[in-house]
């Protein structure tokens, strides 16, 4: 019989762009299946058996996940490519278009070694928050940058 192996939650790296970023967490990753039929049955039979039938219509694209980083003093580059895609009407550079890049989560076993890596086609950040400052706190600040991604595709090694 084959060990069991589990897949720890706190190896992993992010890269955007081809860049690796260091980050404290990523959260959302979600593929929902869009189904029709279910919610309602199609025929009565003998009995009065109900007959339902499900499709699959797709899947739902353009979800968006959550990265969450530490801020570090004199490193705004997240923040930057943010910025990059935001109107000139609001302090940006108006390149939204532009602002497109591929994402990759890469898990790692206790060894460093690969396990399995989530490509993210196609996404571009759509909003940035600051944690809450606190006088009385006791962590890091940190920047929240939500990413809209085109696809998932999961990869294991």
């Amino acid at each position: 019989m084959a060990d069991l192996f589990v897949i720890s939650s706190n190896r992993f790296s992010f890269t955007y762009g081809g860049k690796e970023f260091p980050l404290l967490k990523i959260s959302g990753i979600d593929v929902q299946a869009k189904t029709a039929g279910h919610k309602s049955p199609i025929a009565s039979g003998k009995n009065a058996q109900m007959s339902r039938q499900t499709v699959s219509t797709g899947y739902y694209n353009n979800q968006n996940i959550t990265i969450e980083a530490v801020l570090q003093d004199g490193v705004k580059t997240l923040y930057d490519i943010f910025k990059k895609g935001m109107p000139a009407t609001y302090g940006g550079d108006g390149k939204w278009t532009q602002n497109f890049s591929d994402a990759a989560i890469t898990i790692f076993d206790p060894d460093a070694k690969e396990v399995l890596t989530y490509n993210l086609k196609q996404c571009q950040i759509v909003s940035y928050e600051v944690s809450e400052f606190n006088v009385s706190g006791d962590q890091f600040l940190t920047e929240k940058f939500e990413l809209n991604v085109e696809s998932v595709e999961r990869k294991q090694k």
